[in-house]
This record gives structure tokens, sequence and C-alpha cells, in this order.
């Protein structure tokens, strides 16, 4: 019999420490219940994760796995900073602190219920292992799982960093490396700016969070040239279409300024026209930037020369 067995056999859990009714207790009693026993953190674990009464706290086999998960989650990032500890390989592990509380609350409220005669006293059982073989995923699986999964998160996340053509191309925005070393599949991602990550395996499968995040940071490199390139393409896109409304608008203004003067028109009002239009021509062009607009200012002279000697046979006529 080694040392656990003997704290299981001989540890007393003393249940009248707990209120009467505490199986009844959901949540924010049940809450309050945790927070005196375990404490806030304990709490708010339980919280996080919906279980918000006694018989749903008995059910779960490990109340602490999901800060172990590979999860990006600000609520889940704030609990994992208290309870556990951080691994040079990203992940993390819960204090066995923790986990003892939790063992003991559990083993306090199965006595509670035994004692009300709710269940029958535990009696030692053998049990059976089922061990599952879990789908071995090949080289060329994981490829496809990892590229299809960038491609999704790009859709999903564009709008977030204000980048609505935002696209990573594999093996040009970043390269994916997974290698075989004796049937055991390691996987890193470098990115465009340089940064190597390390894939960490979770169910078999290569968790891409931590690309994510780095992605998301303010050091990544190649987000930084793309919000550059795609702001500088949109100014360059709104300068080209206001110089295009600009040279439209001078076209109208010459067309309309060059149609010939009605025969019941004398020739002091031609005189009078002529002038008014050519200086409204000479503002137009001083104000537009475009080489259409300059073509257009360099014939004004004889555009307006023409009309004068129009207007004069007219009127000799």
């Amino acid at each position: 019999m080694n040392i656990m067995d003997i704290v299981k056999t001989t540890y007393a859990f003393d249940t009248n420490q707990l209120p009467k009714d505490v199986l009844s207790f959901t949540d924010e009693k049940f809450y309050g219940f945790v927070k005196e026993i375990l404490g806030k953190t304990a709490a708010d674990l339980l919280q996080i994760q919906a279980i918000n009464n006694v018989p749903s706290f008995l059910l779960s086999n490990d109340v602490c796995a999901v800060i172990e998960l590979d999860i990006d989650s600000k609520e889940l990032d704030e609990l994992r900073q208290k309870i556990s500890f951080s691994c040079r390989d990203g992940t993390c592990r819960v204090k066995v602190g923790i986990k003892n509380d939790f063992k003991y609350l559990k083993r306090l409220l199965l006595s509670k219920l035994e004692e009300n005669g709710k269940i029958k006293p535990r009696q030692k059982q053998t049990t059976t292992k089922i061990y599952s073989t879990p789908s071995v995923l090949t080289k060329e699986n994981h490829v496809e799982f990892i590229h299809t999964s960038i491609k999704k998160w790009v859709e999903d996340t564009k709008e977030n960093v204000n980048l609505d053509n935002l696209e990573l191309k594999p093996g040009a925005d970043y390269t994916l490396t997974i290698t075989d070393n004796d049937n055991d599949l390691e996987g890193s991602i470098r990115c465009k700016c340089g940064v190597k990550i390390k894939l960490r395996k979770r169910d078999g499968k290569f968790q891409i969070t931590n690309f994510y995040k780095h992605l998301r940071s303010l050091t990544c490199s190649m987000i930084k040239e793309k919000k550059n390139h795609s702001q500088q393409h949109q100014m360059l896109h709104n300068i080209i279409d206001n110089n295009n409304y600009d040279v439209e608008n001078n076209n109208n203004y010459q067309t309309t300024d060059s149609l010939p003067a009605t025969p019941q028109q004398s020739l002091s009002q031609t005189f009078l026209n002529l002038p008014t239009s050519s200086s409204y021509r000479a503002n137009v062009s001083s104000s537009s930037m475009t080489k259409g607009t300059k073509r257009i200012s360099s014939n004004l002279t004889s555009t307006y020369s023409q009309q004068l000697s129009s207007a004069a046979k007219r009127h000799k006529k």
C-alpha cells in the first residue's frame, strides 16, 4: 500500500462544516459556497464553465482540464495566470494545490450525499480501463488541416484587422514545416517577418493558436506591411477617381463653351460672353493636376481666337 492509499483510507472529511441544504445550491448560491470553501479563483473557474450546482460538479471528471487546453479566451488567460505555470513550449500546467482543492471538495460533497442516504456507501470496485486507439493523421493530412484552418481564420478575421483584402499564401506569407522523427511528427510555422513558432499537438492535431496570436500582435512586420500597402492602394484609388472626375468636368465645360452663337445674338453679346467662358476655363485649368487638363489649358488661346473670328464674320454677314 502506497502513501496515497493510506491518505485516502484514513483522512476524515468533516461534513459538519457544510450547510444542511448544500446539495440543493445552484447558481450564485453555489458559487458563493465554493468561494467560501476554496476561494474566489476556484469559484470563477466553475462559473466560466457553467458548472452551477453540486450534481454538475460531481459529474465533472476534471474541472481544471480546460485551463490546459489550447483555447483562445481572455477569461481563461486571466485564470491561467493565477492557477497555472506557463511552460517554455507555450503550454501551461495547473498547480497541484488547485487540483487537490477540487478533489477535496468533491470528496466532501460525496460524503454528504452518503450521509443523507441518497447514494449507497462507496465500495471498492474493480474497473477495467478501455484504451482506444486514436486515428493517426498522416503528414499530408496535417498540412491540409493547417492550411484550411489558416484560410478560415483569415476569412473570419479580415474585418477585425481592417484588411478586407487580407490573404495569407502558403510559401509566401508563411512557411509550414512538418518533420517525421521516428513516426513522431513535429511542426513549425515561420512567418514572413522571420518569427518561427513551434506547433503543439493536442488530441493528435497541431494547434495554431500561437501563430494567430503572433499575427494579431504589434510585432508582426508582415501584417504591418500589408496594412500600409492597403492604405496606399486606397489613397491612390481615391486620387485617380478625383482626377478622372476633374477631367470629365473640364471636357463638359469645353464642349459647352465651344457651342456656336445663335443668329439672333448680337456682336456685343458675343464679345461679352467669350471672355467669361475663357476666364472660367483658365480657372478650371489652374485647379487641375492631371495631364489631360494641362492639354486642355494649352488649347485655350487658339479656341478663344477662333471664336472671336467666327463671331466677327457672322456679324458682317
